[in-house]
C-alpha cells in the first residue's frame, strides 16, 4: 500500500504519542512527538506495523528543541526517490534544533566593579561538561583574552624538530605578558603564522626566564612571513574578565562567571552554553546509504567540539576540525532552507562514501570553523590530507551546494574555509554567497603538484565571494584557492573582491601548486589586495572572458617557468589600478598570451614584466566600462573589448538567486531552479615529449598525446594539433584526433615533428574543435637548455671557489626580461663547487623558511629503493646568503618543507652592486648516491625579490616541474676525469 503519512512535533508533545496530531488530544493519550529523533522512531513503528512505502513528511512546530543525544539517522531511516521522508518546519515557523543547555538559577553578584551573573554547574566540576562558548539571548559571547584587541609577539622560540607540526614547544614572552594566572592551566594560547593557526594549550610558565611551555610542539616555527616573531593572543584569563558581554568558566569549581551588558536583566535573558559534539548525522551501515531524506527551513544550533589537549590544530584549512552535520554514507538526501549556526567547528561535512547530495538556499553563520566541507572520497573522516589513497572502488562525492549562504566563519579556527574540497569530483558550488570569513572563501583540491588525483569536473560557478581575510589576520589566501590536477573543473562566472592578506596572498583566483586542466572563465575580480589572478605553478589552464580590475599590487602572475605551459591566457579585461603586469609575458614556450584588452586606472602606461606591452599580447585601449569605480562593468555598447574577442558576461548573476523570499519547499524550489545534469564527460589530454632533440642539425622531435576520460558518459571531440614555434617547425604527423573514449577509457597516439631551424624550445599544441578539452601544450627543449658541462676545479674553500670559478663563463638566468643571477659550477673529486651571483636589490635571509628568502635551492632525486617501493623523499637544499653583511647558511629540507642545518655544506657569500655573490663546497652525498658521478640530475630555483612589487619570486634554472622525476630535470655533466686540474 502506497499511502502518504503526515507526523507532527511540538514543544507541546510526548515522544511516547503516535505523532498523528498537530496538538494533544483532549484526553492526554495522543498528539504530536516531542522531538525529531521521536518522530524517526515513530516512522519506524509505523513502517513496522504496516506497509507504508508513500512519502512521509515530519512538520516540526516552532519552539527550542534541546538534543539529548546526536540526532542519528541509518538506513532504515532513509526514504526513496518518489517517497523521500521530509522533516520540515511548520508553515511560518522557525524551530531550534539545539545541542545545547538553556541556563537557569543564575545568582546576581559583583566582579571588578562590575554587574556579574554567577551559576555552578556540578558537571562542569565533576568533569563531565566542558564548552568554550557561551549565547546570550542567541549571540555569541567572547571569553576574556589578552591583550584586549590586537596582538602579543613571542621574543623567542625553542628548537624546531624540523617539518611541519614538528615547531617549538617554548617560546619566550616580554615581562608581563604571560602569568601564573588562575587556572592557567585552562588558558588557551592562539598565535597566527603564514597560513594556519596554531592552538597551544600551556605546560608550564616560567616568569623568571619569560618562558612558555606548550602541551604539543607548534605547527610551524613561531615565526611569521615578516621575519619577525609571531603574533599570539591568550584567551580564556580569569583576571581579564572585565568588560561586559565577557563570560568565564571556572572549571575545576564548576562556576560560571557572565558580565551582563547594560540593559540585560536575568528576567528577559536567555543563556545558551553548548554541549553536544555534534548534532546530526547520517550514517551509513554494512555498505548500505541513507537515501532520500530531507531538512527544510530547519535551524541546528549550539554545537561544542574543541581540539585535544595534545594537538595544536591543522597546517592548512583547518583540515581535521568537524562539520556539526555529518553525511556519513547518505545519497540523495538534502538540506534545504536551512540555518546551521553558533557551532565550534564546519557547520556541515560530506564524508566518505557519501554521493550526490544536495545543500540548497542554507544560511550557516557564526561558526568557529568554516561553512561546508566536501571531503576526500577515499581517506578517513579526519585522516592526514596527503590524497594518496587512490586504489579502490568509492562513489563521487557529487555534492551540490546552492544558492547558499555562508559568512562570519572562522571565529576559532580562522583557517577554516568557506567551502572546501578535498579529494573528490563531481562536486558543483554554484550562486553561493560567502563573505566574512578569514582565509579563502572556496578551495577545491588536496594533491599537491602533479600526482593522481580523484578532483575531476568540479563546478565552482556564479558564486560571489568577498570581504575574505579582510581583517588580514593570515597570508597564501584567496577568493577562490585550487591545488592539484582538476580535469574538467570549471572556475566560471563568480564575482570575486574585497580580498586582503595579512604578509602575502589577498588574491581573487589562487591556483596553487600543481593546479592543471582548470578553466577559469567569465570571472571578474575586482579590488584585491594582491594580484586579480596569482598561478603558483600549474600545467595548462585555460584563463579567458575573464575581467580583472584594480588589483592593488601586481594584476596577474601566470606561475613559474616549468617544462610544460602554465596557462592560455587570452580573450581577458585587464584593468590595472597602476599599470603594472606581472605575467612572464616574453616566455611563448611556456604561456600563451593574446588578444588581451589592457589599461590602466591611473593612467599609467601597462607594463608587462616591466616593458610595454607587446601588441601579440594584445590592445592597450580603456574596455569602457559604464561605471568602473560604481561598481558597474557592463560594457558600452562602443566599446573596445568587442574586438579583441571578448564575450561578455552577466555578472549581477552571481551568489544566491534570491533573498529573503524563497520558495517554500525544496519541490517548488528544484522545479523553479532545476540543477544541472549530472556527471558527463571529463576528457584530460597529456603531451610529453619523449625524445630530446640533439645539439646541432635540425632533427626530429617526437611525442605521446594521452587522453584518458575520466567521466561518467562518452567523452568525443577532435582536436587539431599544431607545432611552434613558427617557422622553426614543420607539419605534425597527426594533424587531427579524433576521440570517442568511454568513461575510464583512454587513447595513445605518437606524434612526430620535424624541426625545421634550432630553437631553445619546441612544442605541440592541441587547439580544441569544441569545450570537451582545455588546450594542451608538450615541451621539448634543446640539450643546451636542460644541461650543463661541468668542468673539473681544484678548489674547496669559499675563498678558492670563488676565485677559480668567478673566471669560468656564467649561466644567464632570466625570468621575463630581468636578470635573475649568474652561475658558475664546477666538479670535484669531492663534491659540487658553486659560484652564484644573485641579482637581489633587497637581499633577506628567513631562517624560518629559506626558500622564502634570497637563496639558490638545489633539488634532486631521492636515495635508491629496492624495486617496488614507493619513492623516497626528493633531497632538497638552500643555500642564502645572510643578511646584513657578508656570510651565508645551508639548510636540509626535509619534507613536508622543514629545516634543519646542513653542516656538511661549506658555504659562504658576501654583498656586491648586485645583490649577492656566494661560494659553495657541496659534498656529492647531498645530491647523489654515486661520488663524483658522470650525469647529475637536479634542479636549480632562484629566489629573489620581484623588483616591482617587492614580492620574492622563484625562477627554476631548468624550467621543469620539479616532482622528482630525473627525466624532468636538468643535467649536470662531468668531463671526464682525465681532463681534472
Amino acid at each position: 500500500m502506497n499511502t502518504t503519512l503526515h507526523l507532527y512535533v511540538s514543544p507541546a508533545g510526548n515522544d511516547q504519542w503516535s505523532g498523528r496530531r498537530p496538538e494533544p488530544g483532549a484526553d492526554g493519550t495522543d498528539g504530536p512527538c516531542a522531538t525529531l529523533a521521536g518522530a524517526r522512531d515513530a516512522i519506524r513503528r509505523a513502517r513496522s506495523q504496516t506497509d507504508t512505502h508513500g512519502p512521509i513528511t515530519v512538520e516540526v512546530a516552532a519552539g527550542f528543541y534541546e538534543l539529548a543525544e546526536p540526532l542519528l539517522f541509518t538506513p532504515a531511516d532513509g526514504g526513496t526517490a518518489t517517497a523521500p521522508i521530509r522533516y520540515v518546519a511548520a508553515s511560518g515557523a522557525a524551530p531550534i534544533i539545539s545541542g545545547g543547555r538553556v541556563l537557569a538559577g543564575w545568582r546576581e553578584t559583583e566582579h571588578s566593579g562590575q554587574r556579574c551573573w554567577t551559576l555552578d554547574l556540578p558537571e562542569v566540576a565533576a568533569g563531565d561538561w566542558d564548552f568554550s562558548r557561551l549565547y546570550v539571548n542567541q549571540a555569541p559571547r567572547p571569553r576574556p583574552r589578552l591583550p584586549k584587541s590586537g596582538f602579543h609577539h613571542f621574543t623567542g622560540a625553542g628548537n624546531s624538530g624540523g617539518g611541519w607540526c614538528k615547531g617549538p614547544d617554548r617560546a619566550s614572552f616580554a615581562p608581563g605578558d604571560i602569568k601564573s594566572w588562575k587556572n592557567w592551566q585552562d588558558v588557551e594560547l592562539i598565535s597566527y603564522e603564514l597560513w594556519f593557526d596554531t592552538h597551544h594549550r600551556i605546560r608550564a610558565i616560567d616568569e623568571a626566564t619569560g618562558t612558555v611551555t606548550f602541551h604539543a610542539p607548534s605547527l610551524g616555527t613561531l615565526k611569521d612571513e615578516r621575519g619577525a616573531f609571531a603574533r599570539y593572543f591568550v584567551e580564556n584569563v580569569f583576571e581579564a574578565l572585565d568588560t561586559p558581554g565577557e563570560w568565564y568558566l571556572d572549571r575545576p569549581a564548576g562556576r560560571l562567571y557572565y558580565l551582563p551588558l547594560p540593559g540585560e536583566t536575568l528576567e528577559e535573558t536567555t543563556v545558551v552554553a553548548p554541549r553536544l559534539t555534534e548534532l546530526l548525522r547520517l550514517q551509513g551501515e554494512n555498505g548500505s546509504r541513507v537515501g532520500h531524506l530531507h531538512f527544510e527551513h530547519l535551524t541546528f544550533a549550539h554545537q561544542h567540539w574543541e581540539l585535544p589537549r595534545e594537538c595544536p590544530g591543522y597546517i592548512q584549512a583547518a583540515w581535521g576540525v568537524p562539520g556539526a552535520i555529518l553525511l556519513a554514507g547518505a545519497e540523495a538526501c538534502a538540506f534545504y532552507g536551512c540555518t546551521v549556526t553558533h557551532v565550534n567547528g564546519y557547520g556541515m561535512e560530506v564524508l566518505a562514501g557519501s554521493t550526490r547530495n544536495l545543500i540548497a538556499a542554507c544560511t550557516i553563520h557564526d561558526a568557529g570553523g568554516g561553512g561546508i566541507k566536501l571531503g576526500h572520497e577515499q581517506l578517513l573522516p579526519h585522516e592526514s590530507p596527503v590524497g594518496a589513497r587512490q586504489s579502490g572502488d568509492c562513489p563521487p562525492l557529487a555534492t551540490t551546494v546552492v544558492d547558499c549562504t555562508i559568512r562570519d566563519c572562522g571565529h576559532i579556527f580562522p583557517s577554516a574555509i568557506g567551502i572546501w574540497v578535498g579529494n573528490s569530483g563531481w562536486n558543483r558550488l554554484l550562486h553561493n554567497r560567502i563573505f566574512n570569513c578569514n582565509y579563502t572563501g572556496i578551495s577545491c583540491g588536496w594533491t599537491w603538484g602533479y600526482a593522481q588525483t580523484r578532483t575531476v569536473s568540479n563546478r565552482i560557478e556564479n558564486n560571489h565571494i568577498h570581504h575574505i581575510n579582510h581583517r588580514q589576520i593570515l597570508s597564501d589566501n584567496g577568493g577562490i584557492y585550487t591545488l592539484g590536477r582538476q580535469p574538467g573543473a570549471t572556475v566560471c562566472g563568480n564575482v570575486i573582491h574585497d580580498i586582503a592578506c595579512y604578509g602575502y596572498g589577498g588574491w581573487g583566483i589562487y591556483p596553487d601548486e600543481g593546479s592543471s586542466g582548470i578553466r577559469f572563465e567569465s570571472n571578474l575580480v575586482r579590488g584585491t589586495q594582491k594580484a586579480a589572478f596569482s598561478t603558483h605553478y600549474g600545467r595548462d589552464n585555460l584563463v579567458r572572458y575573464n575581467i580583472f580590475a584594480g588589483s592593488q599590487a601586481e594584476h596577474v602572475h601566470l606561475g613559474r617557468r616549468e617544462r610544460h605551459r602554465s596557462a592560455v591566457c587570452r580573450h581577458n579585461l585587464i584593468v590595472t589600478a597602476n599599470g603594472r603586469l606581472r605575467q612572464r609575458g616574453d616566455c611563448p614556450a611556456h604561456y600563451t598570451i593574446g588578444d588581451n584588452l589592457f589599461w590602466a586606472l591611473d593612467g599609467t602606461p601597462p607594463c608587462l614584466d616591466g616593458k610595454p606591452v607587446p601588441a601579440d599580447a594584445g590592445t592597450v585601449a580603456d574596455p569602457l566600462f559604464a561605471d568602473a569605480e560604481g561598481g558597474d562593468f557592463s560594457l558600452r555598447p562602443d566599446s573596445p573589448a568587442f574586438a579583441i574577442g571578448f564575450q561578455p558576461f552577466d555578472w549581477r548573476a552571481a551568489g544566491p538567486r534570491f533573498g529573503v523570499t524563497r520558495p517554500g519547499s525544496l519541490h517548488d524550489y528544484l522545479d523553479r531552479h532545476p540543477l544541472p545534469p549530472e556527471g558527463g564527460a571529463a576528457v584530460e589530454v597529456l603531451i610529453e615529449a619523449t625524445s630530446i632533440p640533439a645539439d646541432g642539425a635540425p632533427a626530429t622531435a617526437t611525442f605521446t598525446v594521452t587522453l584518458t576520460n575520466h567521466g561518467t558518459a562518452p567523452g568525443r571531440g577532435r582536436l587539431r594539433l599544431a607545432g611552434g614555434p613558427a617557422k622553426s617547425v614543420g607539419t605534425p604527423s597527426l594533424e587531427v584526433l579524433a576521440f570517442d573514449l568511454a568513461p575510464g577509457e583512454t587513447q595513445v597516439e605518437t606524434v612526430t615533428l620535424p624541426l625545421l631551424e634550432n630553437a631553445a624550445a619546441w612544442w605541440l599544441d592541441s587547439v580544441p574543435e569544441d569545450d570537451a578539452t582545455v588546450p594542451v601544450r608538450g615541451l621539448a627543449l634543446a640539450s643546451a637548455a636542460t644541461g650543463w658541462e661541468l668542468p673539473w676545479v681544484a678548489a674547496t674553500t669559499p675563498e678558492e671557489i670563488h676565485a677559480a670559478l668567478s673566471a669560468v663563463p656564467a649561466h644567464e638566468v632570466r625570468a621575463g626580461n630581468r636578470t635573475v643571477a649568474e652561475i658558475a659550477l664546477g666538479a670535484h673529486q669531492d663534491g659540487l663547487l658553486v659560484f652564484a651571483r644573485l641579482h637581489d636589490a633587497t637581499p633577506m635571509c628567513n631562517l624560518n623558511q629559506p626558500w622564502k628568502g634570497t637563496a639558490l635551492e638545489w633539488l634532486a632525486p631521492g636515495p635508491r629503493v629496492a624495486p617496488g617501493e614507493a619513492l623516497s623523499p626528493r633531497r632538497h637544499l638552500v643555500l642564502t646568503p645572510l643578511t646584513g653583511g657578508r656570510g651565508a647558511a645551508a639548510f636540509n629540507i626535509p619534507p613536508p618543507n622543514g629545516v634543519e642545518p646542513a653542516p656538511e655544506v661549506i658555504v659562504d657569500a658576501w654583498p656586491c652592486p648586485e645583490g649577492s655573490e656566494l661560494a659553495a663546497f657541496i659534498p656529492w652525498s647531498r645530491l647523489s648516491d654515486t661520488p663524483a658521478p658522470a650525469e647529475l640530475a637536479v634542479e636549480m630555483v632562484v629566489d629573489v625579490h620581484e623588483p616591482i612589487s617587492g614580492q620574492m619570486m622563484q625562477t627554476c634554472v631548468f624550467d621543469p616541474p620539479s616532482i622528482g622525476s630525473t627525466a624532468q630535470m636538468g643535467c649536470l655533466r662531468l668531463e671526464p676525469p682525465s681532463l681534472a686540474h
